[in-house]
């Protein structure tokens, strides 16, 4: 499951990276696929959990306009459904330092404070270095 995961969110990286968007309809087959999973392999209970944060975050985006992607808070449910909240906590964690250590070098580099970063090619990342 690990390595289907990080296909996914390395096909999104991708397109993030390139459209600085996510499409709806991967999104909705990645959607699909982790509902499948859930139903066979996991409690409700479990699955709730782990949407927690990705509800925070769209929240968040909401309140903060749009420095945060609703798509990366849809991809963090998705995520928590299938790995659970503590998984997707330490997942979240490292993914948010690795684009903040990225953030600050480039904006040092660049001289800029209008920088844009992609976040799921950093959730990618970080997702295949915790399944190594």
């Amino acid at each position: 499951m690990n390595y289907i995961a990080g296909g996914f969110l390395a096909v999104l990286g991708i397109e993030d990276f390139k459209k600085k968007t996510i499409p709806v309809w991967m999104l909705l087959i990645g959607g699909i696929s982790a509902l499948i999973y859930c139903i066979k392999n996991l409690s409700i209970e479990v699955v709730l959990a782990g949407c927690i944060q990705g509800m925070l975050m769209i929240f968040i985006s909401k309140l903060l306009k749009k420095s945060l992607g609703i798509g990366d808070g849809v991809l963090v449910i998705l995520y928590g459904m299938v790995y659970g909240w503590e998984k997707t906590c330490v997942w979240l964690m490292n993914s948010f330092l690795l684009v903040s250590v990225i953030g600050l070098i480039m904006g040092c580099i660049y001289k800029t404070h209008k920088l844009e970063l992609p976040f799921v090619p950093f959730m990618t990342f970080v997702h295949l270095g915790m399944c190594l």
